[in-house]
Parts: C-alpha cells; sequence; structure tokens
C-alpha cells in the first residue's frame, strides 16, 4: 500500500475536513439550547440566547449540506454521527457538573468534530468517496 495520497484521495480528505467541523459546532449550539447553563452568569448563559431554534435548523442544514456534498447520502452518517456525539457528551459532562459550561461547549465540538471525522474516514476507507461520484478526478 502506498503512502502517497492520489488526487482523489485529497479531494475526499479535504471534503472530510470541511464537513466534520460543520457538525461538531452544530452539536454545541444544539446543546446549548437543550442543556441549562451551569451559571446564571456563565459562558453557557450568555451563548444561549443566541442557541434559537433557527440557528440549530440552520446549523443542522449546513452540516447535512457539506457532508451530503462531500459523501452522498453516506454523508449523512457522517452528520448525524457528529451531531449525536457532541450532543451526547454535552447532556453527560453537563450532568456530572450541574450544568452547561464554555467548557462543555468546547467538548462538545472537540468530540463531535472527531466523532465526524471517525465516521469520514470509515466512509473512505469502504469507497465512499465524494469526488469520483461527481465526475472530478
Amino acid at each position: 500500500m502506498s503512502l502517497a495520497l492520489t488526487v482523489a484521495d485529497r479531494a475526499d480528505a479535504a471534503a472530510l475536513l470541511v464537513a466534520a467541523p460543520v457538525a461538531g459546532r452544530t452539536a454545541a449550539v444544539a446543546a446549548l439550547r437543550f442543556v441549562r447553563p451551569a451559571r446564571a452568569g456563565g459562558m453557557g448563559a450568555d451563548a444561549r440566547a443566541g442557541a434559537t431554534a433557527a440557528a440549530i435548523a440552520a446549523g443542522i442544514v449546513l452540516s447535512l449540506l457539506a457532508a451530503l456534498v462531500a459523501f452522498g447520502l453516506a454523508g449523512g452518517v457522517l452528520a448525524a454521527a457528529g451531531i449525536a456525539a457532541g450532543i451526547g457528551v454535552a447532556w453527560w459532562i453537563a450532568g456530572r457538573l450541574g450544568g452547561l459550561t464554555g467548557d462543555v461547549c468546547g467538548a462538545a465540538i472537540e468530540i463531535g468534530e472527531t466523532a465526524a471525522l471517525l465516521a469520514g474516514a470509515a466512509l473512505l476507507q469502504h469507497g465512499v468517496g465524494a469526488f469520483p461520484r461527481w465526475g472530478l478526478p
């Protein structure tokens, strides 16, 4: 097996590196909406005002769009994995800390992005890549 990436491999990897962060950040916005803040004056409480249903819907649409463009219908797995993992870890940690903090939001982003990257890597490993399907090299 060659260590060199082909042009298509690089394009798929680049698409994954665009799609995964969107899923992680969507998870953090959703967590802000659905998990209560730890303190009234903390970052979690301050940021919660911007976590409207419209913001969450926009994040989900952008996350799915980025993943679908990158991986076709299988990209939904990437977006769902990232969003679900990020919300899940935020809910779990917030339960242990007594509510959502800025650090919990950061953890949701990182875990969500990591889960999306792992899902995307699994898709790439099984030959589900974007750009050969779109007719690009």
